[in-house]
């Protein structure tokens, strides 16, 4: 009952999605259903997983893809340099699972950072993955 009910919600996201996306296990919790990786029993990575299961998807997804000469460590890269551009350090290690210097007294004092701070750096990195084309540069480049 439950994977006819997440096959269906994904025939309604239409074919936009990405391939991956269409071929990926069916998750047991129906909650995990927007989570982009799902391990090979059906469960969710969150959790005390290490990033090792991650990586391995992330690699399996790439090789599908067709991307080559890459690795999961040049994404994490990527986000921690286009992050850092957003002016929000803090937020950045936390969304990437650093933790903190053990002389950051701020770190110490700190009892959470916001969700908006957070939101702003995944913004941003959003931003810079996916610019927004204003209809002039579209007439411009000749797409329609």
């Amino acid at each position: 009952m439950v994977n006819s009910t997440l096959s269906e919600k994904r025939r309604k996201a239409g074919s936009g999605k990405a391939k991956f996306l269409k071929t990926r296990r069916d998750p047991k919790d129906p909650a995990d259903v927007s989570l982009l990786f799902i391990g090979k029993r059906g469960e969710s990575y969150v959790g005390n997983h290490r990033g090792y299961r991650v990586s391995q998807e992330m690699t399996r997804a790439m090789k599908r893809a067709g991307v080559t000469g890459r690795s999961f460590y040049d994404l994490r890269r990527t986000f921690q340099t286009i992050g850092e551009e957003a002016a929000d350090l803090v937020a950045v290690q936390a969304i990437m699972g650093h933790a903190p210097a053990s002389d950051d007294m701020s770190a110490v004092y700190r009892q959470g950072i916001s969700d908006a701070r957070l939101l702003a750096v995944t913004d941003h990195v959003r931003g810079w993955l996916f610019p927004e084309v204003s209809p002039e540069e579209k007439t411009e480049g000749g797409a329609k």
